[in-house]
């Protein structure tokens, strides 16, 4: 009987053991995390950062900082302005697994490739004219904050494939891979204030501006904040090209059939022949596929 029991306690204490051992996938339904995505415990355990006094940005050895252009000195040029501020109270570290941390600033979204620091990031949209061109983008005035607290920000997660999906804690770590050139470095991350693209639609042309307010130094762990300043876009007009019919350049010998995008070297080649006088004018193709659609 002595014997009975203690066999049953030996397998109790082994189903306990395995099921211990499993890891398990738990769902945070108010914040609709897993934690198999990496974060621990305490990631929702509010961090607090302590920062250092204003220095101004040229200070800071990064990309994206112009100087503020006079407008009265050039001929049609036009800008934009953004003013940015960050408070330093709406700035946490949120702790991650393997040691890693988090700099969150409210209301801005997670930002990097596979393996870079994962760094917050703001989004603006300028529009302009149609017809715009844009000359300089950048910060022309600001000020940065040290945070005084060494951190180890976190990788951005490789891709899974659901083909490979695991729950298990090295899953996890696996996910966690290193830029180890950008990680060895102790260049600033991303290393320029912002970068955008350019797009447009038949009013617009529209400027889609990526801000990053955190750099990071990974190998030091020094991090700093772009507390606040001014971001100016400037831009010139171009003017309409003009939009000649045939009868218009019926008296001249020579005629040059050139889209929009290349009026410019046309021009200059109009002024070539002109000057050997050959007299020579332009048609557009966007005159002909009107006339002849």
């Amino acid at each position: 009987m002595n014997c009975k029991v203690m066999c049953d306690a030996i397998v109790i204490i082994i189903v306990l053991t395995v099921f211990s051992e499993t890891p398990a996938m738990s769902f945070d339904k108010a914040n609709q995390r897993e934690s198999f995505l990496g974060i621990d415990e305490t990631f929702f355990q509010d961090g607090e950062l302590t920062f250092g006094g204003d220095q101004h940005l040229n200070k800071l050895n990064i990309e994206g900082i112009i100087e503020e252009k006079n407008l009265g000195l050039y001929q049609n040029l036009k800008e934009k302005t953004i003013s940015f501020h960050f408070d330093h109270s709406k700035c946490k570290s949120y702790k991650m697994n393997m040691g890693h941390a988090y700099v969150s600033i409210d209301g801005l979204e997670p930002f990097g490739l596979p393996g870079n620091p994962m760094i917050p990031m703001e989004k603006y949209l300028l529009e302009l004219p149609k017809n715009a061109k844009i000359i300089e983008i950048g910060v022309v005035d600001g000020n940065y904050n040290e945070i005084k607290n060494e951190l180890h920000i976190i990788p951005n997660p490789q891709p899974i494939f659901w083909s490979n999906f695991k729950t298990s804690n090295e899953n996890k770590i696996n996910r966690l891979i290193p830029n180890m050139d950008v990680y060895s470095s102790d260049c600033l991350f991303p290393g320029t204030t912002l970068s955008y693209n350019v797009g447009e639609d038949n009013k617009l042309t529209k400027v889609f501006i990526k801000f990053y307010p955190i750099q990071y130094m990974p190998r030091s762990g020094k991090t700093f904040l772009l507390s606040d300043g001014l971001i100016k876009l400037y831009y010139e007009v171009k003017e309409k090209y003009p939009d000649l019919s045939v009868s218009e350049c019926s008296n001249n010998i020579n005629i040059i059939i050139a889209p929009p995008s290349l009026y410019d070297p046309a021009l200059q080649l109009k002024e070539l022949h002109d000057g050997e006088g050959t007299l020579t004018d332009i048609v557009n193709t966007t005159w002909i596929y009107r006339k002849y659609e």
